[in-house]
């Protein structure tokens, strides 16, 4: 859309630029002059508002982020209930190995053997 702005722009500069008598190679230049720098434009103008967005923002949220992070800093963790997390995380891990073990038994191997053991 920013494009067709631009084009739309440089269209009429063109059309005035060809009314006072200037030749067709000068009004083409000058057409994509002005497309270029429309397009320059905005994006400039972009990065710019962008920065200063994300400026005011963390100006006006940095507090309310610092008191949740206060407020998750006074629940600190013992040394107990974190070996058992990590304790549960590991049996967690060991459950999920024997039970991939177990189905890829039953898929791959099971259909082999028979059942009257000869």
């Amino acid at each position: 859309s920013v494009a067709i702005v631009c084009f739309a722009i440089a269209l009429i500069v063109r059309i005035m630029v060809m009314n006072k008598g200037v030749d067709i190679f000068s009004a083409n230049t000058i057409f994509w002059l002005i497309t270029g720098l429309g397009v320059l434009s905005y994006c400039v103008l972009t990065v710019v508002v962008q920065g200063l967005l994300d400026k005011t923002a963390k100006l006006f949220f940095s507090r309310s982020k610092k008191k949740e992070n206060e407020q998750e800093a006074t629940k600190p963790l013992s040394l107990d209930e974190i070996r058992a997390e990590k304790q549960k995380e590991i049996d967690q891990q060991n459950i999920e190995r024997i039970n991939t073990a177990i189905q890829y038994t039953q898929k791959i191997f099971a259909p082999y053997i028979s059942d009257n053991g000869k």
